[in-house]
Parts: structure tokens; sequence; C-alpha cells
């Protein structure tokens, strides 16, 4: 992708930006860049969501940007209706886990009957599955945009949809609103195969994140941390990172940063770290954009194994950005950057004396880890969030033509094509 350094100079296309859940990291990361960067190419985006989890983490990067929070209108009706008979059927329905998806539905639908955009751009497929209805009644377009396999999900419903649903309705509700997409946009190749393989055979569009760069690569005798960013449930093991921590030498020292969904498991965890018998472990709970910067500034290893994800695992760009070497797993779509032996190692993260291994070769050989830190600085530096929104921009300004074809942008924003 290239850096595009000119303004839009033609028609302003409005865009409703929507996602029903707005957890800390790579989702509100991006969309935070889209509300920034997306006007330069002539598309005026405005955002609402439904959930949100850290609120100052979450308003930390959105602060003076058009976004709005939806979803809670009702709440006040569930509340004072709760002694009438409506209401105890109402009450019924928030305990048995539809309030969440039922709100949001309701005030998406609102949302986009009195919008003026042209198309409405779905982060995750709950998204889309909570505005398609609304979509078709206005005749609007709208686009998917993929961070994960939403077909991970499915044994529990749609990512974010907490209501138990049976299998087959689900994958029948995914495909239907897949095909009925103006487009869907993966973020990773990894996720395009993954829905290849669920049988979704529809045109995909591929638009890899960007990354922020530091302005300077603090050398490696200014690095002394292992690194671990991520929001951390009990599908990303974090006790995992606990056990290879147990396995560095003494002195060796694990930090992990993100925003902990359940404060029982966070409690666990940190009573697992206090007995590490090798290497230390600091867990941090969310942190502000400074000392994210600090810590990626420390650390001499970036660590991110995955567990059945495909998603690119946003951290690591961003720790590329600062010049960490990394120890990743393979199915990362970061992994689709980042090369093995190049930027780091890509390790099977079941493998967890591999994975201590490699982070152990990094710290004690500083000839090594200095290649790669200046490898995976490099590498950053030639992606770019501008491109990210030039891509995202031509998918927007396609939506919105009649027959659908992906639309050339005018030359004063022209970006290349995807390799």
């Amino acid at each position: 992708m290239t850096e595009v350094g000119t303004t839009w100079k033609g028609p302003s296309i409005r865009v409703l930006v929507f996602s029903w859940h707005v957890p800390p990291g790579g989702l509100l990361r991006t969309v935070s860049k889209e509300l920034m960067l997306l006007p330069e190419f002539g598309v005026n985006p405005r955002f609402v969501y439904c959930v949100r989890s850290a609120p100052a983490y979450h308003d930390g990067l959105l602060m003076g940007r058009e976004a709005r929070q939806i979803g809670n209108r009702l709440i006040r009706y569930f509340t004072l209706s709760r002694f009438t008979p409506r209401g105890e059927l109402l009450e019924r329905v928030v305990r048995s886990g539809w309030d969440v998806p039922l709100l949001s539905a309701i005030s998406i639908s609102r949302e986009i009957r009195n919008s003026a955009a042209s198309v409405i751009l779905c982060h995750e497929l709950a998204s889309a599955v909570l505005a398609r209805t609304a979509c078709a009644e206005r005749g609007l377009p709208f686009i998917v945009i993929l961070h994960d396999n939403p077909f991970d999900f499915l044994g529990s419903g749609a990512r974010g949809i907490r209501p138990k649903f049976p299998h087959r309705i689900v994958s029948s509700v995914a495909h239907q609103v897949l095909a009925d997409a103006a487009f869907v946009v993966c973020t990773t190749g990894r996720i395009a195969k993954a829905l290849r393989d669920n049988g979704v055979t529809r045109e995909l569009e591929v638009i890899p994140f960007g990354s922020d760069v530091a302005a300077v690569n603090n050398p490696i005798d200014q690095r002394d941390i292992v690194l671990s960013v991520s929001k951390w449930d009990r599908k990303r093991r974090p006790e995992a990172y606990v056990h290879v921590a147990s396995l560095l030498p003494k002195g060796a020292k694990l930090v992990l940063i993100g925003h902990w969904d359940d404060p029982t498991h966070l409690e666990q965890v940190r009573a697992a770290a206090r007995n590490s018998q090798g290497g230390s472990v600091e867990i941090i709970d969310d942190v502000s954009e400074e000392a994210l910067a600090y810590h990626y500034g420390r650390a001499k290893v970036f660590l991110r194994m995955a567990f059945d994800e495909v998603g690119t695992g946003q951290a690591v760009l961003e720790a590329a950005g600062f010049g960490c070497p990394v120890v990743i797993d393979p199915s990362l779509g970061a992994s689709e950057l980042l090369l093995d032996s190049t930027h780091g190692f890509h390790v099977e993260s079941n493998d967890l004396n591999s994975v201590a291994a490699h982070v152990r070769m990094i710290l004690e050989n500083d000839d090594l880890a200095s290649r790669l830190s200046q490898s995976s600085y490099a590498l950053a530096k030639s992606l770019s969030w501008q491109g990210f929104a030039g891509e995202l921009a031509r998918v927007i300004r396609a939506a919105v033509t009649s027959n659908g074809a992906l639309a050339s942008l005018e030359p004063a924003a022209r970006v290349s094509q995807l390799d």
C-alpha cells in the first residue's frame, strides 16, 4: 500500500460506522483511525456504538471525534416498568441475555432510518446482523469489516451476541448477511481463507491494518522486558504466558498489558504469576496511550500467542512500530507481514517450551535482537493507516455506485491496489 498525502477534492460521501460492541484493542483503534483519516478521501464518517468496555481507554481514543453511544435509551424503560405485567416480560428478556442484542437492534434501526448516510460500515458480523433489516428497508448498502473469523463463534452465537443459538441457524444467518453485504472486507488473508473454508463463495476484499511508528527506534541495550498486549479473556489463555515466564531465567520480566473481561480471572492469573519460579510477571490493567508507548519502547521481545485465532493481533503491528522483535503464533494475521527469522520467530502456541526457548534466544543474543528490531521497525514504516483509509474509502465509494463495481478514486487521492 502506498502512502497518500493528498486531500480529496470531489463530493463527500456520508457513512455511518457502526459497531455494537467497542472493547479496547484493535477494533477501537481502527475506528479511531477511520474517523480521523477517512475525510481525507471524501468520506464523512459518523460512529455509533451500543456497548463499551474500559470507558477511560475508550474515550481517550475517541475524544473529539464524532462518536456517540446508542443502545441505552430503553434501559430506563426496563427499570421503570419492572413492576408492570409488561415489565415482568421485559425483565425475563434481560435475565435470558437478550437485552443487549434487542436494545442494539432497536437503536441501530432508528439510527439508520434517521441517518443521512449513503452507506453503513459494520464492524464485525454481529453489527451487520443487527443493521441488515433497517438497511434493506431504506435500500442502503452495507459493508462488513471482519477483524477475526466469525465462524469461530457459532457455538455460542455470533461474536458478541450472548444467547446461544443452534449452530445451523446462526451459520445460515451468517452466510445470508455476508451474501447481502455490498462488500466484505477481511483484515487478514487468513480471515478470507477461513470464510472460504466455511463455504463463503462471494468476492472478498483484503485490506490489512496500518501501524503507527515511533519517532526513534530505541537501541537494544535500553530494552529490558518481554511484553504482551491484548484484550485478556479465557480464550487467549494468559495462564500460558505465565507458564512461559516460569521457563525464562530469573531476572527476566514479562509484562502483560490490556483490558480484562473478568476480574475473577484476572485475580486467578495474578495468583499464578506470584508463584512463578523463573522470570517475574507484572500485570497491568488498562493504561494510557503514553504508558503503552513507554512499555513498547522498553520491550526487547514482544510475545503474542494465539489459540485458534486468525485476526491480525493489532498490538503485534504496534510493537513492530517501536522496533520490537516478535515471537508470534503463525496463525495470526500479523505473521503475513512479520516474517519468521526476519522480524522475529513464528512458534506454535501449543509448544510452550519452544515459545520460551525462542524468547530466551532473543533475550540472550543482542546481535540477533538488534537485527530483528531494525527489520521490524523498517517494516512498520512501510505500513500506513492512511493507506488503509484510502483502500477503505475506495470500497465505500464503490458500494454507493449503482453497479457495485470497484470504483477508482480521483487522481487527487488515488491509492494502489493490494498486491
